[in-house]
Formats: structure tokens, sequence, C-alpha cells
């Protein structure tokens, strides 16, 4: 099988509808390399900065330059051909964003991993993928060299730290591609390539390989940026997921380099580091989970934090606490976002002008939401049910059917989350479905029980179970982690 039918042959045969408003619709030979680095070089924002971080600074054009370099090494040195997988393993640097591109700039796809991840579920990643290359870099190589699948001469080590390493320490990457030119021919590709292999969580088992194409790598752009963001390129984007993960990658990657703006690139963005470095840079807009907003809100008087004008919270649901403290400490209403792997990014999003109803907002640019139960048919307004999803990007799981066929109902994306919907169109997180607790034949949201909780002063976190009851099935439990200084007892 060549590089390029493992491809072809892996895609589902049964397909989400697709919607592209004229707003949306990409030529049909399209690289979103080019499109989000040559033509930003070439329209004059070459020297303008790009990425920042502790050590360096980083310029469109000096992404460019490396890029091409990555580009030609592969083609000329590593017997690379079109179509073939590379693996990226590495915290959040400038280098493994030019290797991102570089690949792609080759002809290449994309395999996208988090740095946390141990060898066992990167082989598994790995072998789904039919992986030809890892790039990883030195500092998470222990993990990478156990895997058996990539052969050992093609896991090539980088330096992404942005310092020098000592001399028992073998960077072959940026050895090898410091003899290259910085021009490169970009591989002429398709809108409807794909180029990026991206793994799902693999919380509920295996993960699930998402397959996405160029062409959506610039729908997300115009969607929940356009709609809840409303950047300029004078904005410094900033916050804690990883590259490796979609909602990372649209944040510190698409999205920063779509306006033509900066993004601050973190190795390690503990809430302290995110705040400090929102400080040091001026950073606008944060990008970060909400258990960590909370970490920062309560943080946030040691720091002067007045550039910051956006934060966005997503990867998990956000309690009404959650934000209410933020708005109290920051003075931001955070811009709630829900999106999946399968669909790269956030297609439910809350706007500037949404007000305070605890809500997730409405569908953003370029999609459109419903909710249906167990036999896909619509629900009743304020019903809980099952979140659907359609319209410019949509689930494809390379070589997994039966998946393809439990995610895609009559057309639409069925994410696996529980939602309802008000009459003024808004929709509201409910959990997700396999966290449903059935007690005495009810089902109970632990969201729900979890945000009242969450209401008391004295509680600082909570998580909310089923656990196993002879008379019930299950009864609600709830674990709670109390404010410093909070002793627990009976009556507390």
């Amino acid at each position: 099988m060549t590089q390029k039918t493992f491809i072809q042959n892996g895609l589902p045969a049964i397909l989400p509808d697709f919607t592209f408003p004229d707003a949306f619709k990409s030529p049909d030979d399209f690289n979103i390399a080019v499109e989000l680095l040559d033509k930003k070089v070439a329209n004059g924002l070459g020297d303008k900065v790009l990425f920042i971080t502790e050590h360096e600074q980083w310029t469109y054009a000096d992404l460019l330059a490396k890029s091409n370099q990555i580009a030609n090494w592969l083609t000329h040195d590593m017997d690379f051909q079109i179509g073939d997988r590379v693996l990226l393993r590495s915290s959040n640097n400038p280098l493994l964003v030019a290797c991102w591109f570089g690949v792609i700039k080759a002809g290449g796809v994309l395999v996208t991993t988090m740095p946390m991840l141990r060898h066992k579920d990167i082989d598994v990643i790995a072998q789904d993928t039919d992986c030809r290359y890892m790039l990883c870099d030195y500092r998470y190589k222990e993990e990478a060299k156990k895997t058996s699948h990539i052969p050992s001469e093609n896991q090539i080590l980088f330096n992404g730290s942005g310092l020098p390493v000592n001399d028992t320490v073998s960077c072959a990457m940026n050895t090898a591609i410091a003899h290259h030119s910085t021009d490169f021919d970009t591989v002429i590709t398709g809108r409807d390539t794909i180029v990026i292999l991206g793994p799902t969580s693999g919380t509920t088992g295996r993960p699930k390989i998402t397959m996405h194409h160029h062409g959506d790598c610039l729908s997300v752009c115009k969607a929940f940026p356009d709609t809840c963001l409303n950047a300029t390129a004078d904005d410094i984007f900033i916050g804690s997921p990883p590259v490796g993960f979609t909602f990372g990658l649209g944040a510190f990657v698409l999205f920063p380099m779509y306006y033509g703006a900066s993004a601050v690139l973190l190795d390690a963005p503990s809430p302290d580091a995110l705040l400090s470095a929102i400080e040091k840079y001026g950073a606008t807009i944060c990008f970060t989970a909400p258990t960590a907003w909370r970490a920062i809100a309560n943080q946030s008087h040691d720091y002067t934090l007045t550039t910051l004008q956006k934060g966005v919270s997503a990867g998990e649901a956000l309690p009404p606490t959650t934000n209410a403290l933020v708005k109290e400490k920051l003075g931001l209403s955070l811009l709630d976002g829900i999106g999946a792997t399968e669909l790269l990014h956030i297609f439910v999003g809350r706007r500037s002008d949404t007000p305070d109803n605890g809500s997730l907002g409405k569908p953003v640019n370029g999609y459109e939401a419903k909710i249906i139960d167990d036999n896909g048919n619509d629900t009743p307004i304020g019903e809980i049910g099952w979140l659907a999803v359609r319209g410019v990007t949509g689930c494809r799981y390379l070589n997994n059917p039966t998946a393809q066929q439990n995610y895609v109902v009559n057309g639409w994306n069925k994410t696996g989350d529980l939602f309802y919907q008000d009459q003024d169109g808004y929709f509201y997180c409910a959990g997700r479905g396999d966290d449903m607790i059935v007690s005495s034949g009810y089902n109970i949201a632990p969201l729900e029980v979890e945000n009242v909780l969450r209401t008391h002063p004295d509680i600082y976190q909570v998580v909310v179970a089923g656990t196993p009851d002879d008379e019930r099935g299950h009864v609600v439990t709830a674990f709670i982690v109390l404010e410093q200084g909070i002793v627990g007892d009976e009556t507390c």
C-alpha cells in the first residue's frame, strides 16, 4: 500500500453533511502552510514577531525560513514521500510549529500528540496511523524512544528549548536542517487533502484517529474566532493547552497567524507561569480550561493584568461560580465554548454580548446545532438530549467504521455531550453522556449537582459520580476539596 492510498483507504464511507457558506469556500488547490505563512510574509509581515518564549522571539520570516529548511531536509535527506505520516512530540515552542509547517510543505500528514503521553500510547497511535517518522523534542525522548512501530533511524530528536544543549545530547534535526536552503517550493495539495491525523483523548478506550484536511484548518479560523474573538493583528495570544491538542493548535498557531497576530508559547504553563507571562509580554487573549481559570483568578492579585482583554474557556464544562470569580477578579466574562477533536475546534460558543445566563451561547459561524434523543429525533425546548452539530467541519475517523456510524447520525455529528436548549436558542451543558448517573430509574447529570455544590463558599472543587447501591442501582456521591483553612466535619 502506498503512502497516499493508506489515507484514501482509511476514509469513512459514512460522512456527516457539510455546509459551506460562501465565506468558507477555499480554492481547489490549497495548502494551509501557504495560506497562513508564505502569504503573510509575502504581504509584508515577515519582520513582525510571531512567537515569543522565555528565551527567544521568532518573526513570521523566521518561521518560514526554518519550515522551508525542514521541508528540504525531509525531501532530500530522509527519503520522505508525499503522504508520509510524521508524529510530532513536544511541548509548545516555535521549532515544533516549524516542524508542523515543514511537514505540510513537504506534502506530509501530521500526527499530533500531546507531550504527556507514555510510550504505550504513542505506539498505539503510531501503529494506527502507520507512522513512518517521529520528530521529538529531546526533553521528551525517554518515552518516545521506547516506541517500536517507527524505525529508530526515523525517530529524530530536536532542541526546541531555545537554549544550547551540552555535548552529550544529540539533536540531529537541528544540525541537519542548518545545511539546507531557506527556500522551498511547497508541494501542491488540494482543499480536501488530509493534512492532520488527530487522536482523541482515549478516555473511553483506544484513541480514535480523526482526519482533517487543509480546508478544515482555514474553516475553523473563520468560525469561532470571527464570531466570538474579533481579534486583530495587534493581539497577543497566550494560554495553556498543548499545540498537539486541537484546542491549543487553534489558539496558538492557526488563529494568531490567521489574524497576523502574535502568540506567547510556554513550555510549562502553570497558573503562576501564565500570569507572569501575561504581565511580562502584555498578552491580550488567554485560552485555558476552567480549572486553570479558577486558579488564575485566585492568584491574580499578585500581578498586573491590565492588557488582558478576553478569556476563552474550553476543554471541560465551565462552572458558573468560576465564571463569576473570573469576572470579579479580572473583569472578564469568559468566552466559553465547546469543541471536539472530531470537528477540530469550537462550534458552539459565547459571544461578548451573550447574557450571563449560564449557557455556552449559540453555534458559531459555519455551524448549526440541535438537541436529539436516542433515536435521532429533535427534542422539545428545555429537554435534555444529545448535542448534534453540522457545518464546515465534521467527523472522519480513520479506519473505524463502527465509531463513525455511532458519531454520525442522519448527517449530524453526535458529540456524546448532553445539552438542552432554551426558547431563545441558547445551549446549556448537562454533562457527558457516559457520566450520567442512573439512580432509582432517574437520570441525574453530575454537572448539575456539581454546579449547585460549588456555590457553597467553603467548597473549592468538587467531582460528582455514581457509586453502586443495591437498592437504587447507584447513588450520587460528591468528592469535595475544601477551601484553604476550612476543616471538614459532620456539619461542613
